[in-house]
């Protein structure tokens, strides 16, 4: 009888000890794969954050260089009466409005490959409007004179203005980029806690089921031993 009461023992234990290997096993497998996901997950969100940001910044530097360019050419009807004077603002000018194309590009490529459609007409809508401003600018300034205050004022006032709606677009494009690229960390984020809430149920629940298979075997094999 004591015989096969220790057998029976043994039998229990070793069921026990198995079930709590096998479910170990299963919940690290998943939760090693739950892992992944939610590092996976983190890797997209910081990616798309990351060249949103960098989007933005090719943007605020447009912004900055269209200022630089808009103050260059204020140089040019200030201080290039003199031949030599204007050749060395015209090069600064020109130099400054390549910047803000090359940094419109990037900003371009970048949007394009994030697949931000509305965003990315905009950005499209607003390059093209500083090239056609730009063009404007330089078809004034081919045939103008700076000898007179009368021609230089001529030449101010056929642009005067037309440099500020550019530059309120520029920033309100800032300001876009900078609201998508909060709004990507937050649903990053967001994400990130829903799939480890999931896998903390899981676990729990898991944890819950085999335990009541265990205790409901250790009760069966009880009351055999008591029968």
């Amino acid at each position: 009888m004591s015989k096969n009461i220790n057998l029976s023992l043994r039998k229990n234990i070793i069921s026990f000890a198995l079930t709590w290997a096998s479910l170990l096993i299963f919940l690290g497998i998943i939760s090693l794969f739950s892992i992944w996901e939610m590092l996976r997950t983190f890797e997209k969100g910081a990616d798309s954050a990351f060249a949103i940001s960098t989007l933005k910044g090719e943007l605020s530097s447009a912004n900055v260089s269209f200022k630089v360019e808009i103050q260059e050419w204020k140089n040019i009807l200030l201080r290039g009466k003199d031949d030599d004077d204007r050749l060395i603002f015209e090069a600064k000018f020109i130099k400054e409005n390549k910047k803000v194309k090359s940094y419109f590009n990037n900003a371009s490529v970048i949007c394009s490959q994030l697949n931000l459609n509305a965003p990315c007409q905009e950005i499209e809508t607003v390059k093209l409007e500083h090239d056609q401003l730009m063009d404007q600018y330089n078809k004034n300034l081919l045939n103008a004179s700076l000898k007179t205050y009368d021609s230089m004022h001529s030449l101010d006032e056929s642009v005067r203005g037309l440099d500020r709606q550019l530059a309120k677009k520029m920033a309100n494009l800032t300001m876009i980029f900078s609201i998508l690229e909060n709004t990507k960390r937050l649903e990053t984020k967001d994400l990130i806690h829903s799939k480890y809430d999931v896998l903390k149920n899981f676990i729990l629940i898991s944890m819950c089921l085999v335990l009541l298979i265990i205790g409901f075997s250790l009760y069966r094999s009880l009351r055999s031993l008591q029968n």
